[in-house]
């Protein structure tokens, strides 16, 4: 009996301890951050991270905003989002991640916009609620508003 009388004095007040505490938010740099992850590699494809380092690319390696993602000559890769979005990237391309869902200044939007710096990639878009993907490139912009696929592509000239 006495070692039930301590087990439900313990139990209470660990749940009250809880109970009292505060809830801490999730640190800035933490909370809202979106993510995208490679899902299919061919061959050497690399992440250059924003910090300035360089990964191999493998299946399930997180992209943020601010990487890189390169394929060689003879390698492909694929990268895909969390609203289903699924982003091909064909023999030497480079293709950056701006923002992930960032808001929009004149819309209810929520706005992923990738850089096409080269090469061409092939765009499987979905739309979930007000999620919008934007691929870039030096001299062009495509919206993607409704469910698709696409192919863009940009040569060393720019066109």
């Amino acid at each position: 009996m006495n070692k039930r009388l301590d087990l439900t004095i313990c139990l209470t007040i660990i749940i009250l301890l809880y109970a009292v505490a505060p809830v801490q938010a999730a640190p800035p740099e933490v909370e809202g951050a979106f993510y995208g992850h490679i899902s299919y590699v061919d061959s050497q494809a690399k992440v250059l991270r924003a910090d300035g380092a360089e990964q191999k690319a493998v299946v399930n390696l997180p992209v943020a905003p601010g990487d890189t993602v390169v394929t060689p000559e003879k390698g492909r890769c694929e990268l895909q989002f969390d609203n289903g979005t699924v982003i091909r990237l064909d023999y030497n391309t480079r293709l950056k991640i701006i923002t992930f869902l960032a808001p929009s200044l004149t819309t209810r939007w929520r706005i992923s916009t990738l850089q096409l710096e080269n090469g061409r990639i092939y765009v499987m878009s979905k739309i979930y609620k007000k999620e919008k993907f934007q691929v870039v490139t030096s001299n062009s912009a495509f919206d993607f508003l409704k469910n698709g696929v696409t192919t863009i592509g940009k040569d060393q000239k720019g066109n």
